[in-house]
Order: structure tokens, then C-alpha cells, then sequence
């Protein structure tokens, strides 16, 4: 048996090995190493990976350690995130244990070592071996008289920059006589640019020299574009335009875009993984958290309503998020009267769909919204935590078969939900409660990005891989897609240099920031060096939308050549087609010519006007949109055209108004007649939590308090003040809600009155609003006040007219027509005949209603906006007077 062995091998391995005769060998990263060794040795790692598990085991012991050993280098880490704290400290310990840390070596250690040492001689009895134990263990079992069926293993890095641990294996295996081959790292370019650059970067003599200069042979090609997506379907067009060209793709960060475009143009798919946190399943684990929590976090709530797939009836979940949008809160009576209705219609489509099962719909409705919560500023008990996660591992399994086993998703959640019980289930019985902020931290331990093959990779596809060491020997032409920086920023030591010293005495080989370093220059130059023809850089200057640095190879190229350019071709402007044309067939360039769409239409005509959906009755909504926007008026209520609904919840202006509105309608029910201001705080104080929890739990989450306090300060200080006037004009409440109907020129109307007062013979209509105190101003002094003219004029059918006013919440301030009504009122004009107003505004909107009306039967409908309204101007030339004053 041959194995060939690279630090990046454990994915996808370019296998063009000059080693490769005969049929037996096995490409092996360190993991594959591992487990075939174990196999050999006769021990056996774990089924599965379990780096969450032993997180959680490790805290144990430390807490342990820590109740005999208090104050040490982690102490005040550890209380602000011990999961966080433990998952560092045993990535300490397992480099040391890999490096060949024994548990003897107490004395003149380091304080730190010492520690983790102590820690260690708790946690061997209590944590379950990793990948560190898995080697060391191997290590030992090695060294016993087994024989291993591995004739030859060929070895992709040079020796000097492996871990210690995997040289002490090769070290062992040599002594077993298994042939050792260290691959040498030779420029397999001929004489071209591609191999003068090369030998710069792996030849000292070579790197003293000057500047380069180009042939511009073809074997170093740089394309450059705006975006990685126009790179893409250019990439894909050169690629089907020229068939004999077959590179290597080089794709790190398992980005799609090139995939994507591929397929576009019928070129066979790679298969290209795409790994990512964003996967809707996957959101499901950080989401469902917030449903045993009270105040709820509508947000969370929302999201899980909104993600394509969840253990909730689609349906009932479009309904349950309409509610949240609009009231961000739960079990109000809207709520429920919506959740019986949509009970009722499924009871009556079971009787027809034997596939419908009400009893399991409602099972995961009470399941999730009907379940008990707990106060966030509290705990939780861990039971109640593991009910949560093993009923999504329940039903991401269900829904895997259900589904035809095509959702891999499902899968990685359903095994990340089963390790994060497996945690929970861990916790010792002095942790049998849980708060928020350790539930969060836990579910984040276990959450990590889901790899999804969108298409299966097909026949004929070109060879990729996604990292840049993972070629094994050499290698014709490479493609290196979005040559782009994705190395780490930084390398710094987890150890100090009297713990480095320590461990030289010790002779424990301890990977530092110099040694990371020289590996990942190594493999950085890695695809340079064993490229043979030609390698092409994409060089996007946006990924995924962000703005990215290019490749730090790009400076090496520059300080070797000088400019670029020959060599250079833009994507975007077609600059270098000259230079590129000569080795490939270059997808056309055409230029699209612009077109003038020219401004809309003033009127548009339409036939069959009658043909249209007939309106049975208007609301003041329809017909203030007929009368001004009648087009609106068209799409809408003519023919059913309606914005989509975008779930998310509604902004903090109109949830604010909403819930001013909902308090004032509850308190003016009360008997406020004799009330007075500490009567209308007491009731509203009571009343809030009850009212908020309900209908706005966003002002009940944590940081919101003083947005809550402020605005409860604001509806206090409206109520008394509105109710003040009611006492002080002597009215009476008539009815809140108040619904109202009759005629408009014949045309059934409708409407709702928010406040509806009586004096005697007189009527008083009251419009709430939250805000908009100069704009309700304008529209009174301007006579636009049209709803509380059609609320008026629904509410007395005589000659008589109600009083009408705005009353502003925010401001506490009454806005009328006249102080008739309200003699505190904000006025136009204290004694202004608003009956005859009144009359007029009618008359107007009668005018306005029946030449659109006019207009519509024949087949004219108005389109204003800011481009139309001048050619309106000269169409209608003083025909407007008579109406209402049109929108600008």
C-alpha cells in the first residue's frame, strides 16, 4: 500500500503524483492518516466529531480545579465566559499534549503549565479523547511490535515544516521500514515568466536579483474585474469557447460564482461545496431559544416564522408572522380570534383531505407559542432546555425522510442539534438550571456552517480544489479564481518566552508563530512552483458585494516585474485583448446600445373598463386614493394587484402609535367621568405590562426600558390631558372603534371613528394620532381634513355636522377647526362656521368622485407624479377649480 500524505488533504486532492505507477495508493490528509493507523493498531477513534462535547467536559474540570485552586491566570476569564475560556485553555492543553507533554513534569514548570497540568490530571478521567489524545495514543501503540501493510509514503510538505507530532509518526514508520518520501519542492516550469518567478520566491540567489522582465509567454495571464460574479460568466464563456483548455481550479472559500456561471453556459458542473451559517434549517437552533424566554424577542419570533422550513404548519406560520409584523407580541384578542378562524377552515379541509392532520398542527402551535416561559433575568431549568432540541432533532429527521433524503441540511442540523443535548445531558446536577446568556453560549459552542452541494458534480467537469496545497506533484495549467487575501491577519503566540524555553528543556516541539508562518509561505507559493504552462490570476475588486484586497502574491509579481500590465487583461473595458487573443479564443464584446425609455404617460387608456371587478362598497382609504392617485385606485381595488407582504416588524413610529391607540381604547371603555390624574395613571400603569407583553414586547426587551418609560410618559400625559378636555367641554363618551356606514353619491361607505363624543344634541369625532402635529394643522387650515369630513358627515345623516378634531398623542394637544368643540383646542379659527366648511369640502369630494368616476368609463386613468404633473396642468387648463386641490 502507498499513501500519499498533505496537510490539505483530508478534501479534495489533485492527484497527479510523479509517484503514482499502479493502483493501491491512498491520498491522506491528517485525519485520514489517523484513522487508518488506529485501524492497523487496533484502537478506534470516535464515530463522530466531538470538539463541543469535550468543551463542555473540560469547563467541569476546571471548575473542579478551580474550587481547590482558586485565583489562577483564567480566574476572571472563566466567570465572565467559561465555555469560551475552556474551548482556549483546551486548545492549550492538546497542542502540548501533541507536542509530547507528560503529567509528570510538575516541578519548575511555568505558573501557566503548572495550571493546565493540574487541570489535566482532573480532566483525564472526565473527557473523551480527541484528535491530540487520539495521536498520542497512536504514537505509543506504534512503537509496540506491529506490523503496518504500508510499503511507501510520499510526503507532500518538506519536513521541517511539519507538526511535531506527525513527525515522530513518519519517524516511527521509517523504523518499521516504511520507505519515507519528502516530495522536493522543484520549479516545474521550463524557461518562461512563470518559472523565473518561481525560482524568486524558493531560490535565495534568485530573489537578490532586479526586476524581471516579461516575455509575455502566456504563463502568467492576470484578469482583472469590477466583481467576481462578471469575472464568472466571462470565465465561463473562454472556457466553452476554447474546449482544450482544462486547468486546475483553484477555489478557496468554496466560493459558488464561478460554479454558477458554469453551468449557465451548459460547461459540465463542478459540484462546488458551499458552506455557510445562513442555511435556513441551520437558523433554527439560534431562533428557537427564544421561546422559552419571556419578554418574548419578537424579532427572533419573526425570523422563525419566516425561514422556508420549520417544524410549523406553513400556513399557520404565515398568519402567526402577519400578527407579529402588526403587533409584535402574542395572545392578544386579535390573535386568537385569527387562530380559531384558521383552526375552524383546516377542521373543515381535513374532512375533504385525509393528508391534513389538525391534531398535528395544533400539537406544534401549543408546542412553541403556548408553552411555559421564564423571566430572562432568571433561569431556566436544563430539562426544559432538552425538550426544545430534541424535539427539532425529531423533526429534522422526519422531515429528512419526508423530504426523500435530498435536504443535507437537515441532517447537520438534526446531528448538531443531538450534540447539543449531548451537552446539556453532560451538565452536572449542581447546573440544573440554566440562564440566558449560558444557553446562548452553549448553542453557539455546537453551531457551525452546514456544507450543501447545490448540483452534483458531472462528467467532463474540469479538476478543482479548494486549497492551494492540495496538489499532489505537478501540474499543467492552473486557474486561481478570485486571487484574492484570505490569509489570517496575524499570528500570534499562545505561549510566553519562559514557557518556550521550558519547553525546549522538556523537548516538547510546540508549533510557534515563525514556524505557522514559514508553512503558509510555503503554501502560498505552493501553486506557482508546481504549475508546469500557465497559471491565470482572477483578480475580482468586489466579492459577494465587499471590497477585497488582491492576493499577496500580487506584490511579489510586482516587485519582480515592475508593471503589469502586458499581462493584465480588464473584463469590464476589454484593455489587453490584444495580449490574451493570442492564446485564446476570447468571448465577444458587444455593446449594447442605450435606449430612452422615455417619461410616462400623463393618461393611459384602457379598454373594457366595464369588464373590471366591480367595487360593492369604498372605504375613505379608496376613495382618498380614487380621488387623488387614481391609478392606485385601479391596481388595487380593481383589479387585486397589492404589495407583497415583507414580514418584519413594523418601525417603532407606528408600533408606538398602534399601542397608544389600543391603550386609549381600552381606558375611554372606563367610566372616566370623574376621574382625575392619578385615576389615568394607576389604570395605564396596570394595564401596560398586561397590554405590552401582548401587543409590543419590542419595548419590553432588554436596552428598551427607557424607550418604554418615555413612552408611557408620553400616553399618561395625552390620556389625562384628553380626558381633562372631555370633563372640562362636558361630553360624554359615545363609543370607541366606533364603525360606521352610509352613502357616498349612492356608493355604500364605511369607516371606523376612533373617538365618538355627545353633548346634548351635539356630536364629537375625535381622530387619534401618535404624531404629525404641523402636517394635521395644514390639512384643517387647507380643507384637506377629508376623513373627518366623511366621519362627520357618516355620523349625522341631517344638516347638522359633528365636531371634528385631531387630537396628537405625543404632543397632548387637541387641533380643531374652531373651538366649538374644544374650547383648549389648538384652532385655525376660535368661531369658524365649520358647518359651512364642511359643506363645501362635501361638495367637493361629491365633484372630485364623479369626474373620476367620468373619467374612468371612458377608459382614461390619470398617472400623477413629479414627471406628469405640468402635462396634467395643460390637459386640464382650469378644469380643476371645482374640485379638490390635487396632490403636487
Amino acid at each position: 500500500m502507498i499513501l500519499n500524505f498533505g496537510i490539505e488533504f483530508d478534501e479534495i486532492v489533485y492527484d497527479n503524483s510523479e509517484f503514482i505507477s499502479h493502483t493501491g495508493n491512498f491520498f491522506l490528509g491528517p485525519n485520514g492518516l489517523l484513522n487508518i493507523l488506529e485501524k492497523y493498531v487496533g484502537t478506534q477513534g470516535p464515530s463522530s466529531e466531538n470538539t463541543s462535547l469535550r468543551i463542555e467536559q473540560y469547563r467541569q474540570a476546571i471548575k473542579d480545579f478551580l474550587k481547590l485552586n482558586p485565583n489562577q491566570f483564567f480566574s476572571t476569564s472563566f466567570t465572565s465566559d467559561e465555555l469560551g475560556t475552556a474551548r482556549t485553555l483546551l486548545q492549550m492543553r492538546d497542542e502540548l499534549i501533541l507536542s509530547g507533554m507528560s503529567l509528570g513534569a510538575v516541578s519548575n514548570t511555568p505558573t501557566r503549565i503548572q495550571a493546565i497540568i493540574g487541570i489535566e490530571k482532573i480532566a483525564s478521567n472526565k473527557i473523551i479523547s480527541g484528535y491530540a489524545d487520539r495521536y498520542s495514543q497512536l504514537i505509543k501503540e506504534l512503537k509496540k511490535e506491529i506490523d503496518i501493510p504500508i510499503s511507501e509514503i510520499n510526503i507532500n510538505e518538506p519536513q521541517n515544516l511539519l507538526p511535531s507530532h506527525l513527525k515522530n509518526i513518519f519517524f516511527i514508520l521509517k523504523e518499521k521500514d516504511v520507505t519515507i518520501n519528502y516530495i522536493e519542492n522543484k520549479v516545474k516550469a521550463s524557461d518562461n515568466d512563470l518559472s523565473r518567478f518561481s525560482k524568486r520566491l524558493i531560490e535565495p540567489k534568485f530573489a537578490k536579483e532586479g526586476k524581471i522582465e516579461l516575455k509575455n509567454d502566456g504563463s502568467i495571464i492576470i484578469l482583472r474585474s469590477k466583481r467576481e460574479t462578471e469575472a464568472a460568466e466571462f470565465l465561463a464563456k473562454l472556457i466553452k469557447k476554447n474546449p482544450d483548455y482544462n486547468p486546475l481550479c483553484l477555489i478557496p472559500e468554496k466560493n459558488r460564482a464561478l460554479d454558477n456561471a458554469i453551468i449557465q453556459e451548459g460547461v459540465s458542473s463542478l459540484g462546488i461545496l458551499s458552506a455557510s451559517l445562513g442555511r435556513p434549517s441551520l437558523q433554527i437552533l439560534k431562533l428557537i431559544t427564544a421561546f422559552l424566554w419571556e419578554p418574548i424577542d419578537p424579532y427572533k419570533i419573526l425570523e422563525f416564522l419566516s425561514l422556508s422550513l420549520r417544524p410549523l404548519d406553513d400556513r399557520l406560520s404565515l398568519i402567526l408572522g402577519r400578527l407579529m409584523a402588526e403587533s409584535p407580541g402574542m395572545k392578544s384578542e386579535v390573535w386568537y380570534a385569527r387562530l380559531n378562524e384558521f383552526f375552524n377552515r383546516i377542521e373543515e379541509e381535513e374532512k375533504e383531505d385525509k393528508s391534513i392532520s389538525l391534531d398535528d398542527i395544533k400539537e406544534q402551535y401549543y408546542h412553541w407559542f403556548e408553552r411555559k416561559r421564564y423571566d430572562i433575568n432568571g433561569t431556566i431549568p436544563v430539562l426544559e432546555s432538552i425538550n426544545i432540541f430534541k424535539y427539532i432533532q425529531t423533526w429534522a429527521g422526519q422531515e429528512y425522510e419526508k423530504l426523500g433524503s435530498k435536504n443535507s441540511s437537515l441532517i447537520v442540523l438534526k446531528e448538531q442539534a443531538k450534540k447539543i443535548v449531548e451537552l446539556l445531558d453532560e451538565l452536572p446536577d449542581s447546573e440544573s438550571n440554566l440562564s440566558y446568556l449560558q444557553l446562548e453560549r452553549i448553542v453557539r459552542t455546537v453551531y457551525e456552517p452546514s456544507p450543501v452541494i447545490f448540483r452534483e458534480t458531472e462528467i467532463g467537469h474540469l479538476p478543482f480544489i479548494y486549497h492551494n496545497s492540495a496538489i499532489s506533484g505537478n501540474v499543467k495549467e492552473i486557474l486561481w479564481w478570485n486571487f484574492t487575501n484570505h490569509e489570517r491577519d496575524y499570528f500570534f503566540s499562545k505561549w510566553h518566552p519562559n514557557e518556550l524555553e521550558y519547553f525546549n528543556k522538556m523537548k516538547w516541539e510546540i508549533q510557534t508563530p515563525s514556524s505557522l508562518n514559514k508553512l503558509a509561505l510555503w503554501q502560498r507559493n505552493n501553486p506557482m512552483v508546481k504549475t508546469s504552462e500557465r497559471i491565470m490570476l482572477v483578480i475580482p475588486e468586489k466579492v459577494s458585494g465587499k471590497n477585497v484586497q488582491a492576493h499577496s502574491l500580487e506584490g511579489d509579481l510586482k516587485a519582480a516585474f515592475g508593471n503589469l500590465n502586458s499581462i493584465t487583461y480588464e473584463i469590464e473595458s476589454g484593455k489587453g485583448a490584444e495580449f490574451l487573443s493570442q492564446f485564446f479564443n476570447l468571448p465577444d464584446l458587444i455593446s449594447v446600445k442605450q435606449q430612452q425609455i422615455g417619461l410616462p404617460k400623463a393618461i393611459i387608456n384602457i379598454n373594457l373598463s366595464d369588464k373590471l371587478k366591480s367595487q360593492e362598497e369604498e372605504t375613505f382609504t379608496s376613495l382618498d386614493t380614487l380621488f387623488y392617485y387614481p391609478y392606485k385606485w385601479l391596481f388595487k381595488y380593481k383589479i387585486d394587484l397589492h404589495k407583497s407582504s415583507i414580514l418584519s416588524v413594523v418601525k417603532e413610529h407606528a408600533l408606538k402609535g398602534n399601542l397608544a391607540h389600543r391603550f386609549f381604547e381600552q381606558m375611554l371603555r372606563e367610566d372616566v367621568k370623574s376621574w382625575n390624574r392619578n385615576d389615568v395613571e394607576n389604570w395605564l400603569e396596570n394595564r401596560s405590562k398586561f397590554l405590552l407583553q401582548r401587543e409590543g414586547a419590542v419595548l419590553l426587551m432588554y436596552g428598551k426600558e427607557p424607550d418604554k418609560v418615555a413612552f408611557m410618559r408620553k400616553v399618561k400625559n395625552a390620556a389625562w390631558t384628553l380626558v381633562n378636555m372631555i370633563q372640562n367641554n362636558d361630553w360624554e363618551i359615545f363609543k370607541t372603534e366606533m364603525p360606521l356606514q352610509g352613502k357616498f353619491l349612492g356608493k355604500p361607505v364605511k369607516g371606523k371613528a376612533d373617538l365618538v363624543l355627545k353633548r346634548n344634541d351635539e356630536i364629537a369625532v375625535v381622530d387619534l394620532k401618535w404624531g404629525g402635529k404641523t402636517r394635521r394643522f395644514e390639512q384643517l387650515k387647507n380643507k384637506e381634513d377629508l376623513q373627518l369630513i366623511m366621519y362627520s358627515k357618516l355620523l349625522t345623516q341631517d344638516e347638522t355636522w359633528a365636531h371634528t378634531s385631531y387630537f396628537i398623542i405625543s404632543n397632548a394637544e387637541m387641533i380643531s377647526r374652531n373651538n366649538l368643540g374644544f374650547k383648549e383646542a389648538k384652532a385655525v379659527a376660535q368661531d369658524l362656521d365649520h358647518i359651512a366648511i364642511n359643506e363645501e369640502i362635501w361638495d367637493k369630494m361629491e365633484k372630485t368622485y364623479a369626474w373620476r368616476m367620468k373619467q374612468f368609463k371612458e377608459g382614461k386613468i390619470e398617472i400623477r407624479t413629479k414627471s406628469t404633473i405640468e402635462e396634467l396642468n395643460e390637459i386640464y387648463m382650469g378644469e380643476l377649480m371645482e374640485f379638490l386641490e390635487m396632490k403636487d
